[in-house]
This record gives structure tokens, sequence and C-alpha cells, in this order.
């Protein structure tokens, strides 16, 4: 693969791994998951965004546009995503950052240098690049190149994977990959629900452990989805099973709604609280086998 589709590239991030770390999120995901912070990454193609609440309605986005996408009707901004070519250029004139465009093409090369303008803060943190999504390994091939060269340059990385792929994929950026952190959303039913082969993810955990691969996985907890008891326990079951030794809990957070809303999609679970410090104490303490923390 020459070039892989980029939503983004977060600088200084705190929250993808340990020390201060750069993390690409790739375009797309296979999986359908109803609480998800980052829904313009779902789509294998690019997204436009338009947070309306930011618009200046100062016309520059209608000016630069040769597709006829922006308009003012009524004294309304008007949005015409389907008129879209995905250039960014109304992303790069909005002043008020009210235009976002998830997906652009770039080369290893040109995600390398990004990447390397953090290299100081990386080394001195003891920290480095996470490469997440999406699903990253969708696009497994460029994601190993850019890794080896991470890898090469002595910078960190880590994959965030939902793990919903063959396990040739995992192959090609095995090599490159420092520390895996693998998602798991529930059990068999619940990944019914989001179009997911839990089987397949299951083996995949497996066989990465039993690889000698260094893997946190990481379950995020949806009230009334997957915080069930006997979800938990079932999960814990095959945690055991394959081998697993460090798990992170992941509560429920709505931070990513204003996205949906800038997608002009619906949200479903706008009425879910986030699961307080107790309960995910007591979900925590469900885990025998493996060390266990949450974040907050």
């Amino acid at each position: 693969m020459d070039k892989g589709l980029i939503s983004n590239i977060q600088h200084f991030s705190l929250g993808d791994g340990p020390g201060i770390r750069t993390t690409v999120f790739m375009q797309g995901c296979n999986l359908l998951c109803p609480w998800c912070h980052n829904p313009e990454t779902i789509s294998q193609k690019p997204r436009l965004m338009f947070h309306k609440n930011l618009c200046a309605k100062c016309r520059l986005c209608e000016i630069v546009c040769t597709r006829g996408v922006h308009s003012i009707k009524d004294g309304e901004h008007v949005v015409e995503v389907d008129k879209c070519d995905f250039c960014g250029m109304c992303e790069k004139t909005c002043t008020t950052k009210a235009l976002k465009l998830s997906g652009r093409y770039m080369t290893v090369d040109e995600v390398f240098d990004t990447l390397y303008k953090d290299y100081e803060y990386m080394q001195e943190s003891g920290g480095g690049v996470t490469i997440s999504g999406g699903e990253p390994l969708l696009q497994a091939s460029f994601v190993s190149a850019l890794a080896e060269k991470l890898s090469k340059n002595n910078i960190h990385v880590i994959i965030d994977t939902a793990g919903n792929v063959p396990f040739s994929l995992f192959e090609k950026v095995i090599p490159f990959t420092n520390t895996f952190y693998f998602d798991i959303k529930g059990n068999n039913e619940v990944y019914d629900m989001l179009k997911g082969d839990y089987e397949l993810v299951c083996s995949n955990l497996h066989k990465l452990v039993q690889s000698g691969c260094d893997v946190v996985v990481r379950i995020p907890i949806i009230p009334g989805i997957n915080d069930r008891v006997d979800v938990i326990k079932e999960v814990e079951k095959m945690l055991g099973v394959t081998g697993v030794e460090k798990v992170s809990l992941l509560p429920y957070h709505n931070l990513g709604i204003s996205k949906y809303f800038a997608l002009c999609e619906d949200y479903s679970l706008s009425d879910l609280k986030e699961p307080s410090e107790e309960i995910m104490k007591d979900i925590a303490n469900l885990f025998i086998n493996c060390h266990v923390d949450f974040e907050r």
C-alpha cells in the first residue's frame, strides 16, 4: 500500500499509553459500537464533520469550494456532503474550526515526518507513537511499514486494535510492535450486536499472547450492554484461557457525542450515565487471574 487513509494525528496525547505520545488514528473500522467516541473513523472513506455551533457564517468555505457543498440558506449554513470530494480546502479556510475532515491519504514518509517532530518529547517522557483508529489493521500493510520505520528510529510503538481481522494481518505488524492494546467489547452476545466475530477475536488474542507479544486487554464498560456479571465473568474466563495478565477497564463516557451531531447522525446512548467508581471497582474484583486497573 503506497498511502494510508489517516483520520487524524493527535500530538501530546497522555491517554494512549506510557509517556507523551503521538497518536495516529487510521480511518475505517469493521465494528459498529454504538458508544464509539471516534465515529468519524468508522467509515472506510473520508468524512466531513460540520460543528454548527462553531460556524461564524463567514462564507469563506463557500468561496473556496468548487463543488457547491457549502451555502447559506435562510440564514443557516447548509452542507451538502454528497457533493463533497473531500479535498480539505474548506477545513483549511475555516477560521473557527467548524469544519473538520476525517480521512486524508498520506505516505509513510509524510506520516513519519509529522511524528518525528515530537521525537524529543517522546524520548524524554518514555513515550512513543500509538497507532489507533478506527481499526488500524484494516490497513495492515501501511501500518506495518510505518511501525517498521518508527522501530528503526528507536520509537516505541503501540497498536490499539479490536482484533476483528484475520491473524495474518497481525503477523505483518508483530515484528515492529512493542505493545498491543487489544480491545475486548464483551461476550458473543455483544459481538453479535456489533457485527463482529467473537471467536475470531478470542483466537487472535490467544495467538498474540502465545507468540510472546506484550498485550494489554482494554475493556470498555458500557452500562446495560456489557456490564452484567455474567458477561464479565465469561470474558474473565476467556482471558484466563488465553493467558492474558494485564487488563484495563475503561468506563463509558459520552465525550464524543458532539461528533455524531457534526456528522448529522443520531447518538443512541445519549441517556446513558457513566458508571460510578464503586461499580468499576466491583467489576474489577470479578477478574481473579489478571492484574486489573481502570481509567477515569
